[in-house]
């Protein structure tokens, strides 16, 4: 389960991304564009969810 970053934003050492991202559910581009170095784990993301897509159409 990914909960990382909302510890962070609990425990106070991240600030919530503006409305604007949140509305959009564009956190984690936010999150990517105000910290670079995320960038390759951000990357995973899309590649687990086109594996799962092509899995289910094979099941």
């Amino acid at each position: 389960m990914g909960v990382g970053g909302s510890f962070d934003v609990l425990s106070g050492c991240t600030k919530r991304a503006p409305y604007f991202w949140v509305k959009f559910n564009l956190e984690w581009l936010y999150r990517v564009l105000s910290q670079p170095s995320r960038w390759k784990r951000a990357l995973a993301i899309p590649r687990f969810m086109l594996a799962m897509k092509k899995q289910r159409r094979q099941g």
